[in-house]
């Protein structure tokens, strides 16, 4: 008995002690108090399995060793730091980008594709008889399972989020649960798959891919098939010069969905957010590419072959280049593959810059190309032409080119197009313009549009219906609307209002020429409005051609009125060998020049029909001056009233020119000859 009770009592109660008291400790943080009962046997349980001799240190080892292996686990998985494979520029005009996209190898580091994430310790109180307390993790149901934070398809860091992509199927969706560093370049695999990276976050603001300062390489590479889409995720180049588009495309598919933004990318090729070779991007309604530049082209989006879609509510905007396409550059380099370009109504380019398109360029070359462009192209500016939207057809081939129910509005070019600059060389060609509204507008020539057709002899079919140009601006000619062809022009303006133009040199409202010696037509009908328009020459029209079976056309109750040239034709200037007709019902109006308040016509006849009333001219001709061989026509249902000049306040036709009078014309004022009719080394027929 004296022997027991010292074996018990002064030998092993210290440890009997410490083992009742870890006991509790444990079994209160994780199984719970079961009462005294189930201490005493704990205690018991593990003193039993205590071998004679063993010291305090080692009863307690295995608690140390668990806690050991909880903090390991729940510090997480590794980032490995694997650089990204090459990335593949494209090619524009003979400038080919850097073949290096970033240097190394693409693969992430070795290791399992799922990340170790931690394991929640859990100890149970062993049956009398075990080797000591053990610790295990428990599952749902209490099974000895290992519990993970992050599911396969979910990414806190950039390692897990490598993984996350590469496990993926086609269909699903990797979730990031944390602003993420992409410190290498991160590819879709091999094998043909679309899956979408989704960056909501509940708890506040939406979660970022951030280019790591001290990589410059692509941050996301999608080819062979494979398919992306970005939902409510910011990627983020920080600003980093020297670097990459943020994602290089190859014949893949890039969706940038609602809430997806791609900024502040500082690429030295072409694209600074997106680089495409082929495939097709679409960015959808919320989504933004912003504040993005590139050294080569497409300071926002590049595409060289593919399409590029502009879906209602998306946004590009504040983006840059030195090349072409401030904000998006779509371009065919060799014609092996097409290309197209949609922007939806509700789509918004805006606050761009560039040499060439300040918004966006579109270059087409193969029949199959095609460019349809709606929406708002707002606040773009190009060093040289295409302030907002810039237009390439060229080749001989017919292609679709359709703008309708277009906003072009406050954009700026320091050369030709201030909206919009079109110029086409194919044989056959035609532009049909349906509800496009062009404001605010200024450049050199064509302030609100500069359309250009190159070869010769063929003819240039221009169609403007429903259309508004308003307050744009060119220093030279062609405030509202500049149109030209290199063979004839056939162009018709039908319930068009062109108003409050200006340019410094000739037509403030619309500068019309057709220079091939083959006739060309101006017509303006259906109620359209050409009013409150400014020059030096032509206030409202400018219209010359070369061959005298050219016409022009004022009809459909149409009317050219409050215009105004600081030199000749306030409201109309003819020169060369056409036609123009004012017919019934067509009105010439309150328009103001030095000489020709109403028309001026050199070299051109004249036909009225309709009415021309109280225009003035301090000089010669408050209606109607004809001069230089041309010659007047004034049918007996027109009428020919309340203008006034120094000259013929009504008509004046001086310098070899004809005339021939047989309508009404009374109450017109002359301050020196001719109240009403002024003829001067002419002849003419009343």
């Amino acid at each position: 008995m004296k022997k027991t009770m010292e074996r018990y009592g002064t030998k092993t109660a210290p440890r009997r002690a410490l083992a009742i008291f870890l006991a509790f400790a444990l079994a209160f943080s994780f199984t719970g108090i079961t009462g005294a009962g189930g201490m005493v046997a704990t205690a018991e349980a593990t003193d039993s399995s205590t071998a004679p001799g063993a010291s305090k240190a080692d009863e307690a080892r295995p608690f140390e060793s668990n806690a050991e292996d909880a903090e390991s686990e729940l510090g997480g998985g590794e980032n490995p730091d694997a650089p990204s494979e090459a990335g593949q520029g494209a090619a524009e005009g003979g400038d080919l980008e850097d073949a290096d996209g970033s240097a190394g190898d693409e693969n992430p580091a070795a290791g399992s594709d799922e990340p170790s994430v931690g394991e929640l310790p859990s100890f149970d109180a062993p049956a009398r008889g075990d080797e000591g307390i053990s610790s295990q993790s428990l599952d749902d149901e209490g099974e000895g399972d290992e519990i993970s934070l992050l599911s396969t398809l979910e990414a806190n860091d950039f390692a897990s989020l490598r993984a996350a992509i590469s496990s993926a199927s086609s269909g699903e969706t990797v979730s990031l649960k944390a602003d993420i560093l992409v410190t290498a370049q991160i590819n879709l695999g091999s094998t043909a798959k679309s899956i979408t990276i989704d960056g909501s976050n509940p708890d506040g603001d939406d979660y970022k891919l951030i280019r790591d300062s001290g990589y410059a390489g692509y941050l996301i590479r999608v080819d062979n098939g494979n398919g992306l889409t970005l939902s409510n995720v910011t990627m983020d180049g920080q600003g980093i010069s020297g670097a990459r588009a943020h994602v290089y495309l190859t014949n893949g598919s890039l969706v940038l969905g609602s809430g997806s933004v791609l900024e502040n990318g500082r690429s030295v090729g072409h694209g600074g957010a997106v680089n495409a070779i082929g495939g097709s991007v679409t960015v959808q309604g919320g989504a933004v590419v912003r504040n993005n530049t590139a050294v080569s082209s497409g300071g926002g989006i590049y595409a060289n072959g593919g399409t590029v879609s502009l879906e209602p509510g998306s946004l590009v905007t504040g983006n840059s280049t030195n090349g072409d396409g401030g904000g998006i550059n779509v371009y065919n380099a060799t014609g092996a593959s097409s290309v197209g370009f949609s922007m939806a109504a509700g789509a918004t380019v805006s606050g761009n810059r560039a040499n060439n398109g300040g918004g966006v360029v579109v270059r087409l070359m193969r029949s199959d190309d095609f460019a349809t462009v709606d929406g708002t192209i707002s606040g773009n500016s190009a060093a040289n032409h295409g302030g907002g939207l810039y237009l390439n057809p060229r080749n001989a081939q017919a292609q679709s080119l359709s703008l309708a129910g277009t906003v072009l509005e406050g954009n700026s070019a320091d050369g030709a197009g201030g909206g919009l600059y079109v110029a086409s060389s194919k044989p056959v060609d035609s532009l049909a313009l349906t509800g496009v509204a062009a404001s605010s507008n200024t450049a050199k020539t064509g302030g609100g549009m500069f359309l250009y057709h190159r070869d010769a002899p063929q003819t240039y079919d221009l169609t403007v219906v429903g259309s508004q140009f308003s307050n744009n601006t060119a220093t030279d000619n062609g405030g509202g609307l500049y149109a030209a062809s290199d063979g004839a022009l056939d162009m018709t303006v039908l319930g068009t209002t062109v108003n409050d133009n200006s340019s410094g040199s000739q037509g403030g409202g619309l500068w019309a020429i057709g220079r091939a010696y083959s006739a060309s037509s101006l017509s303006i009908g259906d109620n359209s409005v050409v009013s409150g328009n400014e020059s030096a020459n032509g206030g409202g029209v400018y219209y010359r051609t070369l061959f005298a079976a050219s016409t022009f056309t004022l009809s459909g109750g149409s009317r050219v009125e409050g215009n105004t040239a600081s030199a000749s034709g306030g409201g109309i200037l003819l020169q060369g060998s056409s036609a123009f007709t004012a017919e019934a019902g067509s009105l010439v109006q309150g328009n103001k020049a030095i000489n020709g308040g109403g028309v001026f016509a050199s070299g051109s006849s004249v036909d009225v029909a309709g009415s021309v009333i109280g225009n003035e001219a301090s000089s010669r001709g408050g209606g109607v001056l004809v001069t230089n061989e041309g010659s007047l026509s004034v049918r007996s249902d027109s009428l020919v009233e309340r203008n006034v000049a120094s000259d013929g306040g009504g008509v004046a036709v001086v310098g070899y020119a004809q005339g021939a009078i047989a309508g009404t014309i009374e109450n017109n004022k002359a301050s020196q000859y001719g109240g009403g009719v002024y003829v001067s080394n002419a002849t003419y027929d009343v």
